[in-house]
């Protein structure tokens, strides 16, 4: 039955192209709030939970969902570091983590809105520990 749920979900990848490679993770970071909090969203959580035991289901939901998106995100970070935003070096695993794990986390406790206020405030304390000086 979760196996039909993936043949719906539908690869959702555009953030425009124009701007800084920063603004762009800036609006990224966003979306990803507005479709945490959308009835999609909703509709994510039930399948993330239905799958939690499911190894197999876990691998496709990676493959398909995450692993795109994640892509996206190291190529906006691989950019700003070209382009000399961040700092060469960076940890892009460890900034993708640390953008997308409170709004997750927010998103899954249910305890406080997830808003853009909030992912905004996340991008704002996260990014300059990776940006130059």
């Amino acid at each position: 039955m979760l196996d039909a749920s993936f043949e719906h979900m539908k690869p959702v990848l555009a953030v425009s192209g124009s701007g800084s490679a920063l603004a762009r993770l800036r609006r990224y970071v966003v979306y990803v709030t507005e479709f945490l909090a959308s009835d999609d969203g909703v509709v994510m959580a039930r399948l993330v939970t239905g799958i939690h035991d499911d190894k197999r289901l876990q691998q496709i939901f990676s493959e398909r969902y995450v692993m795109p998106r994640r892509q996206m995100q190291c190529r906006f970070v691989g950019e700003a570091i070209a382009s000399g935003q961040l700092k060469r070096g960076t940890d892009t695993e460890l900034l993708i983590d640390a953008l997308n794990g409170p709004l997750f986390f927010r998103w899954l406790q249910g305890h406080a809105p997830l808003d853009k206020g909030f992912a905004e405030r996340i991008f704002e304390k996260v990014i300059p520990a990776f940006q130059t000086e």
